[in-house]
Protein backbone atom coordinates (compact mmCIF):
# COMPACT_ATOMS: atom_id res chain seq x y z
CA UNK A 1 0.00 0.00 0.00
CA UNK A 2 1.13 3.56 -1.03
CA UNK A 3 2.26 5.98 1.81
CA UNK A 4 2.90 9.80 1.46
CA UNK A 5 5.74 10.82 3.19
CA UNK A 6 3.36 12.78 5.80
CA UNK A 7 1.64 9.67 6.35
CA UNK A 8 5.04 8.11 6.93
CA UNK A 9 6.38 10.65 9.09
CA UNK A 10 3.31 10.40 11.28
CA UNK A 11 3.51 6.81 11.35
CA UNK A 12 7.17 6.60 12.66
CA UNK A 13 6.58 9.15 15.44
CA UNK A 14 3.50 7.42 16.29
CA UNK A 15 5.86 4.54 16.84
CA UNK A 16 9.08 6.15 17.59
CA UNK A 17 7.80 8.56 19.88
CA UNK A 18 7.87 8.25 23.36
CA UNK A 19 4.61 9.13 23.95
CA UNK A 20 5.25 12.89 22.89
CA UNK A 21 3.33 12.51 19.45
CA UNK A 22 0.39 14.32 18.92
CA UNK A 23 -0.80 15.86 15.78
CA UNK A 24 -3.90 18.27 15.00
CA UNK A 25 -5.42 21.79 13.55
CA UNK A 26 -4.25 24.68 15.75
CA UNK A 27 -7.12 26.68 17.36
CA UNK A 28 -7.35 30.33 17.47
CA UNK A 29 -5.67 32.93 19.97
CA UNK A 30 -1.87 31.64 19.17
CA UNK A 31 0.52 34.43 18.37
CA UNK A 32 4.09 34.51 16.69
CA UNK A 33 5.56 32.04 19.33
CA UNK A 34 2.45 30.46 21.01
CA UNK A 35 0.20 27.49 19.46
CA UNK A 36 -3.16 26.59 21.25
CA UNK A 37 -5.00 23.39 20.96
CA UNK A 38 -7.52 21.69 23.05
CA UNK A 39 -5.73 18.45 22.60
CA UNK A 40 -2.54 20.31 24.60
CA UNK A 41 -4.41 20.29 27.54
CA UNK A 42 -4.30 16.20 28.06
CA UNK A 43 -0.77 16.61 29.28
CA UNK A 44 0.91 17.74 32.27
CA UNK A 45 2.56 21.44 32.07
CA UNK A 46 6.18 21.08 30.67
CA UNK A 47 5.03 17.71 29.40
CA UNK A 48 5.98 18.92 25.40
CA UNK A 49 9.34 21.27 26.69
CA UNK A 50 12.60 19.86 24.13
CA UNK A 51 9.64 18.23 21.66
CA UNK A 52 9.57 19.55 18.15
CA UNK A 53 6.67 21.56 16.20
CA UNK A 54 5.78 20.75 12.80
CA UNK A 55 3.90 23.09 11.20
CA UNK A 56 2.23 20.55 8.33
CA UNK A 57 0.83 23.90 6.05
CA UNK A 58 4.39 25.31 5.24
CA UNK A 59 7.07 22.73 6.31
CA UNK A 60 8.63 24.85 8.79
CA UNK A 61 9.17 23.06 12.57
CA UNK A 62 9.96 24.98 15.94
CA UNK A 63 11.40 23.62 18.93
CA UNK A 64 8.72 23.39 22.01
CA UNK A 65 10.14 25.75 25.18
CA UNK A 66 7.12 25.36 27.16
CA UNK A 67 3.87 24.01 27.58
CA UNK A 68 0.60 24.73 29.61
CA UNK A 69 -1.80 22.39 30.40
CA UNK A 70 -4.62 25.00 31.49
CA UNK A 71 -4.22 27.08 28.57
CA UNK A 72 -3.88 24.11 25.74
CA UNK A 73 -0.68 25.56 24.49
CA UNK A 74 2.85 25.54 23.48
CA UNK A 75 5.75 28.05 23.09
CA UNK A 76 8.10 27.72 20.80
CA UNK A 77 11.26 29.11 18.87
CA UNK A 78 11.90 30.62 16.90
CA UNK A 79 9.25 32.71 17.26
CA UNK A 80 6.92 33.97 13.35
CA UNK A 81 8.25 36.90 12.16
CA UNK A 82 4.62 37.93 11.93
CA UNK A 83 1.28 36.10 12.48
CA UNK A 84 0.32 32.76 13.78
CA UNK A 85 -0.16 29.21 13.60
CA UNK A 86 -3.89 29.44 13.88
CA UNK A 87 -5.97 26.44 12.14
CA UNK A 88 -2.86 24.94 10.82
CA UNK A 89 -2.01 21.74 10.73
CA UNK A 90 0.32 20.65 12.95
CA UNK A 91 2.28 17.80 14.66
CA UNK A 92 4.56 17.25 17.46
CA UNK A 93 7.43 14.81 17.73
CA UNK A 94 9.80 13.68 20.30
CA UNK A 95 12.62 13.91 17.36
CA UNK A 96 13.30 16.80 14.26
CA UNK A 97 10.71 16.22 11.74
CA UNK A 98 13.86 17.23 9.38
CA UNK A 99 16.19 13.96 10.57
CA UNK A 100 13.03 11.66 9.68
CA UNK A 101 12.66 13.13 6.36
CA UNK A 102 16.81 12.60 6.05
CA UNK A 103 16.03 9.06 7.25
CA UNK A 104 13.59 8.28 4.76
CA UNK A 105 15.68 9.12 1.69
CA UNK A 106 18.65 7.50 3.11
CA UNK A 107 16.53 4.42 3.21
CA UNK A 108 14.97 5.02 -0.72
CA UNK A 109 18.53 5.79 -1.53
CA UNK A 110 19.75 2.28 0.03
CA UNK A 111 16.40 0.51 -1.41
CA UNK A 112 16.90 1.95 -4.89
CA UNK A 113 21.01 1.14 -5.14
CA UNK A 114 20.27 -2.89 -3.94
CA UNK A 115 17.78 -2.89 -6.60
CA UNK A 116 14.99 -3.43 -4.07
CA UNK A 117 12.73 -0.23 -5.40
CA UNK A 118 12.40 0.34 -8.76
CA UNK A 119 10.18 1.69 -11.84
CA UNK A 120 8.83 -0.70 -13.86
CA UNK A 121 9.22 1.56 -17.63
CA UNK A 122 8.08 0.29 -20.97
CA UNK A 123 10.23 0.25 -23.91
CA UNK A 124 8.95 0.93 -27.43
CA UNK A 125 11.30 1.69 -30.51
CA UNK A 126 10.22 1.60 -34.29
CA UNK A 127 12.84 -0.78 -36.10
CA UNK A 128 13.43 -0.12 -40.16
CA UNK A 129 14.58 -2.09 -43.16
CA UNK A 130 13.86 -4.63 -44.02
CA UNK A 131 15.50 -8.22 -41.23
CA UNK A 132 16.69 -10.32 -43.96
CA UNK A 133 18.88 -7.23 -45.76
CA UNK A 134 22.18 -8.57 -45.72
CA UNK A 135 22.24 -11.10 -42.98
CA UNK A 136 24.79 -13.19 -44.01
CA UNK A 137 27.08 -9.96 -44.48
CA UNK A 138 28.16 -11.02 -48.42
CA UNK A 139 28.45 -7.90 -49.05
CA UNK A 140 31.34 -7.26 -46.60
Amino acid sequence: MAQTRTQLRQRIGKQLGLKVYTSGTADAGGDTNTLVDAQLGLQADNFYIGAWLYDSANGNEYRITDSSQSSTSVDFRPALSSGSLDNNAFEIHAFQPSKIHEALNETLIDLFQEGLLGRETLVTSLVTGSPGFNQGFELF
